[in-house]
């Protein structure tokens, strides 16, 4: 790009690029034009506004003839070779061709995104996601961590293996079933300040 603005070179990642000039689309002789124009007739004086109107134009008209007589015009150039750099051509030719590609086989594609996804990829020969491939707990490449775990998967092990062991006694009460049964005993109390009743004693 052919400008010392730090600014666009930052934005578009560039450098300066100094670019050749545009070529000519057409060649004008001067020295033919000026003689062409050095022998026109003017005229009489016009003593009418419409005849000066006419002779402006009649000049007008003749100063055309004798600029386009004396200019020779070039053959179109096939390319725009000039207006940007090659990285910035590739890049809008490529983006060009993917929009083409994109228009000619969007009907192969459904609603679903899953197979907007894959046509994305397939035209841009992206290749495909590979996902990572993991262990909820890997394994530690340390030594004490490693017997560490399996002592405790062993400990576990042994825990879920072994038999219940038997109850004590012939009947197992838990808190509440205890706290329930010593509120419906009745309300008889024993002798002394803290008054317990006394089957709870017992």
């Amino acid at each position: 790009m052919d400008t010392q603005h730090l600014s666009i070179l930052i934005t578009l990642g560039t450098t300066a690029h100094l670019t050749p000039a545009r070529p000519d689309t057409h060649r004008t002789n001067w020295s033919l034009n000026q003689r062409a124009l050095e022998e026109l007739h003017i005229g009489k004086s016009s003593s009418s506004p419409e005849e000066v109107d006419s002779a402006a134009q009649r000049l007008n008209h003749e100063i055309q003839i004798a600029y386009g007589a004396a200019t020779t015009h070039l053959p179109a150039p096939t390319c725009r070779r000039w207006d940007l750099p090659p990285c910035l051509q590739r890049a809008l030719q490529h983006k060009r061709n993917l929009g083409a590609a994109w228009k000619k086989t969007i009907g192969q594609a459904g609603e679903d995104w899953k197979s907007l996804h894959k046509l994305r990829r397939r035209l841009t020969k992206a290749p495909a996601p590979v996902c990572p491939l993991f262990t909820l707990h890997p394994a530690s490449a340390s030594h004490s961590i490693a017997i560490h775990h399996a002592e405790v998967e062993h400990r576990v092990q042994e825990f879920l293996s072994a038999p219940i062991p038997p109850l004590l006694g012939d009947y197992y009460g838990s808190s509440t079933e205890t706290a329930r049964t010593i509120l419906r005993l009745p309300k008889r109390k024993a002798p002394g300040s803290k008054r317990i009743p006394t089957i709870a004693i017992k």
